[in-house]
């Protein structure tokens, strides 16, 4: 599996692409894990219903399920309620957070209906945390639902993660919606902008002090156990891949 994941050649001819199919039956799980994930990475188009049965045995793992039905949603995306409330179980807070973080990126590249929109925008976009909250908004976009849209605002006034931290903007998010959807997100626009201004002061403050730093004690910061920000990037060879690598950051940001 690694070597057919590896080749140069596409399409994979037909004899590899039926070894994949057999590994996706091997008795051995993490055989069939490795199977789900180069489909997905070899973007491998005819085992659709081999993941979506994948993904339905509540006998296999979450990891798998998972994979497997990102993959197979790629080219059918809508979910069906099972499906949908498989995924919601996944985002809870003691589901590990590489698992809550496929579990959202799932959700966000789905077509979901208005109906498990609002679901998603009152239950579950209010508690979620920094690393699905991206993930989860990718589903509200290009929405034109009008209830929709401020089910979404009411989640975004009060959920836990700032809504200067949604990415590509506030505007950009409800780009789609009615106009009655944008004016009701009046006040959160100006919470936006004097989050900006209140951030930019406080870089004004800490910009004197940059060039007299303490290396070590940054590294000892940032491979702190309780601040964790090695969980998340990368540093040189070290560190997680969920957020952008930092190794060049100061050559690339003022």
């Amino acid at each position: 599996l690694e070597t057919i994941e590896k080749t140069a050649l596409n399409p994979l001819p037909e004899g590899m692409v039926l070894a994949v199919g057999k590994s996706l039956q091997a008795g051995d799980a993490s055989l069939r894990y490795r199977a789900a994930t180069l489909i997905a990475s070899r973007s491998i188009a005819v085992f659709d219903e081999q993941l979506f049965a994948l993904a339905d045995n509540a006998g296999e793992t979450s990891a798998l399920r998972l994979s497997a039905l990102g993959t197979a949603l790629t080219r059918k995306p809508e979910l069906n309620e099972s499906r949908y409330a498989f995924l919601l179980e996944n985002l809870g807070e003691k589901i590990d957070p590489a698992q809550r973080l496929s579990a959202g990126k799932v959700i966000g590249g789905a077509k979901l209906t208005n109906d498990q929109l609002r679901v998603l925008a009152e239950q579950y976009l209010p508690n979620a945390d920094a690393l699905t909250y991206p993930a989860l908004l990718d589903a509200f976009k290009n929405g034109g639902d009008d209830a929709v849209g401020q089910a979404l605002v009411k989640s975004l006034s009060t959920a836990a993660i700032q809504p200067s931290m949604i990415p590509g903007g506030l505007d950009a998010l409800l780009a789609s919606y009615p106009d009655a959807v944008k004016q009701a997100a009046a006040p959160l626009r100006a919470q936006v902008k004097e989050k900006k201004k209140a951030r930019l002061e406080k870089l004004a403050t800490i910009e004197p002090l940059i060039g007299h730093g303490d290396v070590g004690r940054g590294r000892q910061l940032f491979f702190n156990e309780k601040i964790a920000c090695f969980t998340c990037h990368t540093v040189g060879p070290e560190g997680g891949t969920v957020g952008p690598d930092l190794t060049t950051i100061g050559a690339i940001r003022s």
